[in-house]
């Protein structure tokens, strides 16, 4: 995965990369609620 953001970024593709951060971003928030869920 964060190989391909980082050839993403060397390559001609700024949105693709951006659009690839977002998705990482959403999934580690979201394993983060269920994280958090899980000791409450």
């Amino acid at each position: 995965m964060i190989l391909l953001i980082a050839q993403a970024m060397i390559g001609r593709w700024p949105r693709y990369a951006n659009e690839l951060v977002k998705q990482l971003v959403n999934q580690l928030v979201t394993d983060s609620s269920q994280l958090i869920n899980l000791f409450k």
